[in-house]
């Protein structure tokens, strides 16, 4: 199975001709809002004959009802308890013509985890479980971490994205080492070792 922990949002995509100037504004030739962030690696394992499933929490409100039901349509469990009273959170995400995006997130009801609500996931040996360094924040952390370690048999792949290295080192210390997959791009991978090519990096 593929288990994800990270959070699972609502994408506001918008594409502009441009960033606006601070203070500015910018007409937007499209917007959309898709159930997104762990959703999307969860569809993927999904369509390539996974079982899926998703431990983060999910909200109440209408994010997450649109989140529950995109993952509901391609089969795939959430197995945390909804988080009664608050909504999942949204991802405001600009696009520009270069495909360049920029991002604005909220937290919501997605950070609301436990070590007993990551728990009813029940990973068992060979399975997948996915992490997001955006978790490795409060409060996610403090839930996530020591569940982790208790892990046995599983792959954990880390995904740490560009917060990883501003984390305090005990917390990255502790991701390393239950982190079996490290996936990052060439800046990341710079970050953790000096090195972003491809030659030197994975070594």
């Amino acid at each position: 199975r593929v288990i994800h922990t990270a959070q699972a949002l609502v994408d506001a995509i918008v594409e502009v001709p441009s960033l606006p100037v601070r203070g500015g504004n910018v007409m937007a030739s499209s917007a959309q809002r898709y159930a997104g962030g762990a959703v999307t690696i969860l569809l993927a394992a999904a369509r390539l004959g996974a079982h899926a499933v998703h431990a983060g929490s999910v909200g109440t409100g209408t994010n997450g009802d649109l989140i529950r039901a995109t993952l509901g349509q391609a089969g795939i469990a959430v197995s945390s308890p909804p988080v009664e009273g608050q909504d999942s959170g949204i991802c405001v995400v600009l696009v520009e013509p270069s495909a360049e995006r920029t991002f604005v997130t909220t937290m919501g009801a997605e950070r609301q985890v436990t070590t007993t609500s990551l728990a009813s996931a029940d990973p068992r040996p060979g399975d997948v479980v996915c992490v997001s360094g955006y978790s490795l924040i409060e409060p996610t952390v403090t839930g996530l971490l020591p569940w982790l370690e208790t892990l046995d048999g599983v792959e954990i792949v880390l995904d740490p994205g560009a917060i990883f290295a501003d984390l305090p080192a005990e917390i990255r210390r502790r991701a390393h080492q239950v982190t079996t997959v490290w996936t990052s791009n060439a800046a990341e991978a710079e970050d953790l070792c000096g090195s972003g090519s491809l030659e030197e990096a994975p070594a």
